[in-house]
């Protein structure tokens, strides 16, 4: 490689003419540190602000013009967490237990025994969400299988179903960030 005194061939092979003709020229013949044609547009080409594809660049043109480029790059990048709420959902076994005191008539005692049930499942439901990876947003009791009797002092229900937590989970991702320009 010539010397390249003073960076003459850096500027020469640099100025706002016929580029970027006159830059691949000057990296063919190993002129201004400037890439070859193929170097060059494959750096062009290259994912933005993507590490991977300074890694795969630099595997490509290992002894490239733009792999210390790179490589400045990788050893300035940085970690980025990505974080979405995704659906997700939690399901147990669930029995309502009959209330103390009875109702006027089978109906009206199942009435009363799932609108208590509906309030305890959502409370049970809306414990995932006092951690941060949760949010709450319904409950649902699947077709109970009932029991019902009557007492002297009224008709009982009590049921056996299953309680299902619609919720949002968050997911956090990392990845690795290099922001990069052009030579």
């Amino acid at each position: 490689m010539a010397l390249n005194i003073l960076e003459l061939q850096n500027n020469l092979c640099s100025i706002n003419f016929q580029q970027p003709h006159l830059s691949d020229f000057c990296g063919k013949w190993g002129l201004g540190d400037k890439p070859e044609r193929t170097e060059r547009l494959a750096w062009e080409a290259r994912e933005p602000n993507s590490c991977q594809a300074l890694r795969r660049h630099m595997e490509q043109f290992p002894d490239g013009a733009l792999v210390g480029l790179a490589a400045d790059h990788l050893n300035a990048k940085t970690l980025v967490v990505d974080e979405r709420w995704v659906p997700d959902q939690v399901s147990w076994p669930y029995t309502a237990s009959v209330p103390g005191d009875g109702a006027i008539d089978e109906a009206t005692a199942k009435t009363k025994t799932m609108n208590a049930a509906a309030q305890e499942a959502e409370t049970i439901c809306k414990a995932y969400a006092e951690s941060d990876l949760y949010r709450f947003k319904s409950v649902t009791l699947q077709e109970p299988k009932w029991e019902c009797f009557e007492l002297l002092s009224g008709h009982f229900c009590g049921f056996d179903t299953k309680q299902i937590c619609q919720l949002e989970r968050l997911e956090r991702t990392n990845r690795e960030v290099c922001r990069t320009s052009n030579p």
